[in-house]
């Protein structure tokens, strides 16, 4: 058995176009922006994680703010912000 790890936020915000799935430049990683029920996913692909599972995973904040500078960087101008998020 092996484990994954990967961040994904939610935006109160509703994505008006098709999901995206962008590369993270520098990283051997991708992410994407999908349309959801509740606003936009946005989110990393997953990759091996080793060590003791949390209880209660969460993203880490350096995690949160290398997606929130890559979509202001790669979309500017859409509400996928800390205003919007959940």
């Amino acid at each position: 058995v092996c484990y994954s790890q990967g961040s994904h936020l939610l935006f109160d915000y509703q994505w008006p176009h098709p999901a995206l799935f962008m590369p993270l430049e520098g990283r051997n990683r991708y992410y994407f922006v999908v349309p959801h029920s509740g606003g936009t996913l946005v989110g990393t692909t997953e990759r091996e994680f080793k060590g003791a599972l949390p209880e209660d995973p969460q993203p880490s904040g350096d995690e949160v703010e290398e997606i929130l500078s890559r979509l202001r960087r790669d979309l500017p101008g859409h509400a996928l912000d800390r205003s919007t998020l959940y």
